[in-house]
């Protein structure tokens, strides 16, 4: 899955349609490089999101001290988090840690896995949305957001889900 400018644009303009509000709190990015240089058109959407409001907040996920720091330097605004996979490490570096206390960023953990819609997955959707004439591998996932929506000040979670587009490969 590659990630453009116009898939970004696309998933947040859909999640913020599908969840029907006006306002993310937090949009973690996860791309294929962590070489800015290869999505720095994409950071510059989400500051523009960041910037109009519609995302309080932007970060990252699985980026290590030198991407991050690149990234840091270079964004108008700043990556608020850093989230990092323990499948990568179990402990988080020390040089990042301490990069993230001098800068005010919260380092997060997860443990996905790097692929979040395998193959057979897609073949369900196809099949359950009634639109088994396409093949999964004539298919592929555009983008992906994984939300999970919370109860202001209580820390309930609400609902959480997956909001993704599939289109036909050409």
């Amino acid at each position: 899955m590659d990630v453009t400018k116009e898939s970004l644009i696309s998933a947040v303009n859909e999640t913020l349609r599908q969840l029907q509000v006006n306002t993310l709190d937090l949009l973690l990015l996860s791309v294929p490089s962590n070489n800015y240089d290869q999505f720095k058109e994409v950071w510059a959407a989400l500051e523009g999101y960041a910037k109009s409001g519609a995302l309080e907040s932007i970060g990252v996920s699985d980026f290590d001290l030198a991407e991050f720091d690149k990234l840091y330097e270079a964004a108008s605004v700043k990556p608020s988090v850093n989230q990092v996979n323990l499948e990568s490490c179990c402990v988080i570096p020390p040089e990042l840690s301490d990069f993230a206390k001098k800068n005010n960023v919260q380092l997060l953990t997860h443990n996905d896995p790097r692929t979040m819609l395998e193959p057979e997955s897609v073949a369900d959707i196809l099949k359950s949305a009634d639109l088994a004439c396409l093949e999964p591998e004539t298919c592929t996932v555009a983008w992906l957001v994984r939300y999970s929506a919370m109860v202001k000040l209580r820390g309930v979670v609400k609902s959480r889900g997956f909001i993704f587009s599939i289109h036909q490969k050409k």
